[in-house]
């Protein structure tokens, strides 16, 4: 019976967060739980609900819940879904270690689900491959990545071609985290080819159904716009962005829980873009917007927030610096900093090469204002950490090494 009235708050629940009632969605949810504490579905639905507006603590406890829970019943189809959502989490807040350990294990019970279930199973399996291709992409594991995503594609075209209308959306997923990849590798046409693939489905499906995949669409532009921004296409670039912003701050009028991290990334981009364009009064208006909200977010949520609250402060100190506006360079400089030793001090694997990028900025501002001393110390310790990360992947750091000796030698003259 418990179950029962359990199983009708959780229907509350999804109607009322299809109207964008949050507040009362979420009353909905927990009463879901209270109702029946012990009942998997309920503690997963608050997880998920928590999970899709960024309450990423009240996500965690409820997911912890909900494993210990299908762990106990032997349900391994409910382990490998709350393991795969654990995951996204631990991603989302930089917790990388333990985001691999879950999305393996999802995977291993997917793959062994999958071999005697196939059409039940394997869109999990290319799910949760898609997820470690993000997870590996993020740590610089770019062949693990690319043999993730191919894999995933693979699955999904395949079901994509008896299902379009379920599986075409995952496509068009897993084409624009390719080309991602294949930006970052500078692989350009191909990022190319596979972003436009991503957007001509995401358009289709769009015209449908735009309230499910208008922020698809919004996400493609803005990795669109990057691709055309690194191969100076600038007119392009700013076309793609200012589409995608437009799409995010519609979505966010209504649901700016979800949405309004979207918008201060395509502002922050539209600022970079701007900068390159030496329209520097527009940049700092768009920078300045992104730190408003991500100062916003990171109050709420620091442990997500907080790194993209120290990247725009960069970005508004490299701005500021160019415009011999010193003091405000140095102040802004050394908050984004204090934020990254910070987050270091946690996550060294992730945040040290932002520590030295900082002190690399540091050292930068210091010789212009003839402050040698600091700019020694600041590009010593930088250099440092480069050295440090330069032993385990040298294509990525040699370069950041050998421009801080560089500054070095020029400091010495």
């Amino acid at each position: 019976m418990a179950r029962e009235v359990s199983r009708e708050y959780r229907l509350k629940g999804q109607l009322l967060t299809l109207k964008f009632r949050f507040a009362e969605a979420r009353a909905a949810y927990q009463s879901a739980v209270d109702t029946a504490p012990d009942d998997f579905k309920a503690q997963f639905a608050i997880g998920y609900f928590s999970q899709s507006l960024n309450r990423q603590k009240e996500a965690l406890t409820a997911y912890n819940r909900a494993l210990e829970l299908a762990r106990g019943a032997a349900n391994l189809a409910a382990v490998a879904v709350t393991l795969n959502n654990l995951g996204v989490l631990d991603r989302a807040e930089h917790r990388m270690t333990e985001a691999r350990k879950a999305y393996e294990e999802a995977l291993t019970i997917y793959r062994q689900l999958a071999e005697k279930n196939p059409y039940t199973y394997l869109h999990d399996v290319a799910r949760t491959l898609n997820n470690l291709g993000v997870l590996d992409g993020a740590e610089r594991r770019m062949a693990e990545a690319r043999k993730a995503y191919e894999e995933a594609l693979m699955i999904y075209r395949q079901l994509a071609e008896k299902n379009p209308d379920t599986y075409l959306s995952d496509v068009a997923t897993t084409l624009n985290n390719l080309g991602n990849l294949d930006r970052d590798e500078n692989r350009m046409a191909d990022a190319r080819k596979a972003d436009e693939e991503a957007l001509t489905i995401r358009r289709q499906l769009a015209e449908k159904t735009p309230d499910t995949y208008l922020p698809a669409v919004a996400d493609t532009l803005n990795n669109l716009g990057n691709l055309d921004r690194a191969e100076h296409r600038m007119a392009d670039a700013r076309k793609t962005y200012e589409e995608a912003l437009t799409i995010r701050r519609q979505l966010a009028e209504k649901n700016p829980d979800t949405y309004l991290p979207n918008v201060a990334k395509t502002l922050n981009n539209l600022g970079n873009l701007d900068s390159d364009e030496n329209r520097t009064a527009d940049a700092r208006k768009a920078y300045e917007e992104a730190l408003t909200i991500r100062r916003q977010l990171a109050e709420k949520n620091p442990d997500t927030y907080l790194p993209d609250v120290a990247t725009t402060l960069n970005n508004l100190g490299n701005l500021d610096r160019a415009e011999n506006r010193m003091a405000d360079a140095r102040k802004a400089y050394e908050e984004a900093l204090t934020i990254r030793r910070q987050l270091a001090e946690k996550n060294p694997d992730t945040y040290l090469p932002d520590v030295a990028r900082m002190l690399n900025n540091m050292g930068i501002l210091d010789s212009a204002e003839n402050r040698i001393a600091d700019a020694r110390k600041a590009c010593e310790e930088a250099l440092k950490i480069y050295q440090q990360f330069a032993k385990v992947a040298p294509d990525r750091f040699n370069r950041d090494v050998e421009r801080v000796q560089n500054l070095l030698r020029d400091l010495k003259k």
